[in-house]
């Protein structure tokens, strides 16, 4: 039986319905699902994605840098061959993603917190300018989180929905995955991109 994240692990704070981390990846992460949504943002590196999806559908992704996808409650995954795998989680409770329902027609809302029904194989790619700019806003929410000054509550918010909708709209530009997946060659077009 996979390892449950609850909140409480992750650190969440009650008060937001938001948590957020950044972290180097261990080689391999086993099979896990979480009591909350995940975004994860592939800041650096490379790795193999395994994901079973809520409707049954497993997937295997060779991941590299700018690449994102997220992980809804109910579904389980786990990477194998983590190369210098730098990771953005953000965590989102449900309740926050009733606040941007006016973003269910942007290409990436269905992908990302939908059903995903016919769209295997599909991950979201930030383009080098859009992964800058993700960069700075979640180093910025997760400033924010660590140092909590005044006011800190609302700026969380305004970023993350700036996030959110940068995501949603970058969807359209989204990236078959590699037919073929060997980790030597998505370390190599990892460093290539880099």
């Amino acid at each position: 039986m996979p390892e449950i994240f609850t909140e409480q692990q992750v650190k969440m704070r009650q008060e937001l319905l938001i948590g957020i981390e950044r972290a180097q990846q261990m080689p391999t992460v086993p099979l896990h699902s979480h009591e909350f949504i995940e975004l994860a943002f592939i800041a650096s590196g490379s790795a193999l994605h395994f994901h079973n999806g809520r409707n049954g559908e497993i997937r295997f992704d060779g991941l590299i840098q700018g690449d994102l996808f997220s992980v809804q409650i109910g579904e389980q995954h786990s990477y194998k061959h983590c190369r210098n795998m730098v990771l953005y989680n953000l965590y989102l409770k449900p309740a926050l993603l009733d606040r941007f329902r006016n973003l269910e027609d942007l290409p990436g809302w269905k992908l990302l917190f939908g059903e995903r029904t016919g769209l295997s194989g599909k991950l979201i790619h930030l383009s080098p300018e859009e992964r800058a700019k993700m960069v700075q806003c979640l180093e910025q929410i997760l400033n924010e989180y660590r140092l909590m000054p005044q006011g800190y509550e609302t700026m969380i918010t305004a970023l993350t929905t700036e996030f959110l909708v940068t995501v949603v709209r970058a969807a359209a530009n989204w990236r078959s995955d590699f037919k073929d997946i060997y980790p030597g060659i998505l370390e190599s077009i990892s460093m290539m991109e880099r």
